[in-house]
């Protein structure tokens, strides 16, 4: 499905907390990557101590937010997800569609994190609170509308996987 028409993406900025400790930049002349070094921990790569997240453009009242740069958010506290839950679609051929695995290894079965609500931190203790109209996960389409319900009639031709949350402010 594609993605739902104007609705925008949250630009959020990840903050470094540079009240101690000092980095300095170092270069990897053969990939021309840039770092940081710490050199008060015998000269490894590490970057500054997260200080937080803070929205980089005004706060939408509808956004859509894909799946990994959720759980990434999640991971680094700057989210936090209401009614959380794994939930496996099948992926099999229609004849045996909850098969684990194809013939060459690969995994058939498709696992999403689902939720109801998400609550946004800023680094200032600022809080957004978003319904979640639309999860990750398999669908089909019924009159131009996505369906989850009675996944097991169809087969992987009728259907299609989306990785994104679709969520709307709470006021």
């Amino acid at each position: 499905m594609p993605h739902l028409q104007n609705v925008k993406s949250f630009r959020v900025r990840h903050l470094a907390d540079k009240s101690s400790g000092k980095r300095v930049k170092g270069f990897n002349p053969e990939t021309g990557d840039k770092y940081l070094v710490n050199p008060n921990n015998d000269n490894k790569r590490e970057g500054w101590p997260s200080k937080g997240y803070k929205f980089d453009s005004e706060v939408h009242k509808q956004a859509e937010i894909p799946t990994q740069t959720l759980e990434r958010w999640e991971r680094d506290g700057f989210v936090q997800l209401i009614g959380k839950q794994l939930v496996t679609f099948p992926g099999g051929p229609p004849d045996d569609p909850w098969r684990l695995t194809a013939a060459d290894g690969r995994t058939l079965v498709h696992n999403v994190v689902q939720c109801n609500e998400v609550i946004f931190t800023c680094h200032d203790g600022t809080s957004y609170r978003y319904h979640v109209a639309h999860n990750p996960g398999k669908y089909y389409v019924m009159d131009d509308l996505p369906v989850i319900e009675d996944m097991d009639r169809y087969g992987d031709e009728e259907t299609y996987m989306d990785n994104f949350y679709h969520v709307e402010r709470i006021e």
